[in-house]
């Protein structure tokens, strides 16, 4: 009967029920209760390792065959990316634990049959990081665009084209475009701007916030590197993408952020501080005074916090937001502190995003852009 099935049905239908129903539970008790339970995670990825423990077994027994002999082993290497992803995000503070269980959860349940515009092989779960991400993005930069007036645009622009910033950021995109095109020179794959974008931004946070070392000299090394070593360093196609790249980073990376932190966030009161609140500043000891320091927003969900001197904080920035613990110290020394109220983050549930983004992944079966594209052209 198993078999009848695997062979009769086609893939995306033993997912599609599961995806629909995770996606419609987990948003609502995202929206109603802000969090996402693990239950219904759980019980989403046993259902895909159970598909997919079954299809290996009637293969292994030689009752089935299917057209990609390494189908299971791209699956596998996969699902560690994405975990791996997950992992990453959540540790730099991007998302909540939930949302990268989510995540992990939704790349289980997408076929890899249904990936076709922008397919990367072993590494396909990109398509829906994009498709969850960009949509968002794009919308927030719109609502940010309409909210300032023209002296406030003229005034991030200015923030986000500082030269030395702009300089560190070029030497580091020309230095680790190389090594992602390395990566990708073993799969024999080419990656696009979407897809570089999204590998060069999480090299970026994990080198700043994980590794938390003086990345420009690292950045400055293997730039030298790739001088000597690549013959297509200075050529024209790759100049071209680095500067796409280059411009894409500074209108994303800090011209919108900027934006957001000023926009996306709002003063609360120190004693009317909750747990769960999301902090857009944090609070240090310097010379026997306590002072503030922004962390910069990334968008309405999520934020970003530029490297900064190791300081000694009140509490810690996750995603999660304030502890019952970080609160309780924050009103017990309101009256040392000096200041009234902290900059909070206005946030939104994630889960319905991630439940649109797989959604645009099947509909568009990959990349929603690249099938776009290919649609106009």
């Amino acid at each position: 009967c198993w078999k009848a099935m695997l062979n009769i049905i086609p893939e995306i239908y033993w997912f599609l029920p599961f995806i629909v129903l995770l996606g419609a539970i987990t948003s609502y008790q995202d929206i109603k209760e802000g969090k996402i339970k693990n239950k219904w995670i759980m019980i989403a990825i046993t259902y895909s390792l159970f598909y997919y423990g079954m299809l290996l077994l009637f293969m292994f027994i030689g009752k089935i065959t299917i057209k990609n002999p390494t189908y299971l082993i791209e699956f596998g290497v996969m699902a560690l990316f994405s975990l791996i992803i997950g992992i990453i995000i959540w540790a730099v503070g991007l998302w909540t634990a939930g949302d990268a269980k989510l995540f992990f959860a939704y790349s289980l349940l997408i076929p890899l049959s249904m990936y076709k515009y922008g397919y990367i092989p072993y590494l396909s779960s990109t398509n829906l990081f994009i498709n969850t991400f960009t949509p968002i993005f794009v919308v927030l930069t719109f609502i940010l665009l309409f909210k300032t007036n023209l002296k406030q645009k003229i005034h991030y622009l200015k923030k986000a084209f500082e030269p030395k910033l702009i300089l560190y950021l070029l030497v580091f995109l020309f230095a680790f475009m190389w090594i992602i095109n390395l990566f990708f020179s073993l799969i024999n794959f080419q990656p696009d701007y979407f897809v570089a974008i999204v590998l060069l931004f999480l090299v970026m946070v994990i080198i700043e916030k994980i590794i938390g070392v003086n990345w420009f000299v690292i950045v400055a090394i293997i730039s030298v590197l790739r001088l000597i070593f690549d013959k297509t360093a200075l050529s024209l196609p790759s100049l071209q993408f680095l500067f796409i790249l280059w411009i894409s980073f500074i209108i994303l990376r800090f011209f919108v952020l900027y934006m957001g932190f000023d926009l996306l966030s709002k003063h609360v009161d120190i004693k009317l501080l909750k747990k769960g609140m999301i902090p857009a500043e944090k609070v240090y000891i310097e010379d026997g005074k306590y002072k503030k320091e922004g962390i910069l927003h990334f968008s309405l969900i999520s934020y970003m916090q530029e490297k900064t001197k190791k300081r000694d904080y009140l509490f810690d920035s996750t995603a999660e937001g304030l502890t019952e613990k970080d609160v309780e110290k924050l009103k017990k020394l309101e009256d040392k502190l000096g200041f009234e109220h902290l900059r909070v983050a206005q946030t939104m549930p994630f889960a319905p995003y991630l439940f649109i983004g797989t959604l645009l992944t099947l509909l568009f079966q990959g990349n929603l852009f690249i099938k776009i594209v290919s649609l106009l052209f």
